[in-house]
């Protein structure tokens, strides 16, 4: 993907499920914006290590960026809520 292009996904994530805001090896992308429709946990992930960085509760909800990502450093959306849609865009930088 040449840079300037859209990082988008959304998805529809069971209880527990997890969405990786995650490009592909040797891409990186800023986040803008992540969306979700029930209680998620979103976690900082690099290698071994991961932080939890945001927990939201309640029904609707977005946490605005940027968020750096790349195939080694990147975020995780846990849905902690019922089955419900996820999702997040930016661009790719690199």
């Amino acid at each position: 993907m040449p840079a300037g292009d859209i990082f988008a996904d959304q998805q529809t994530l069971a209880t527990d499920a997890t969405l990786d805001v995650r490009p592909a090896v040797g891409l990186e992308a800023v986040v803008h914006n992540l969306y979700y429709g029930a209680s998620v946990e979103i976690y900082r992930v690099k290698g071994a290590i991961v932080t939890l960085v945001v927990s939201a509760t309640g029904s609707l909800g977005t946490t605005a960026g940027p968020f750096r990502v790349s195939n080694i450093e990147y975020l995780q959306i846990k849905n902690k809520g019922v089955s419900t849609g996820i999702g997040y865009d930016g661009v790719y930088t690199k």
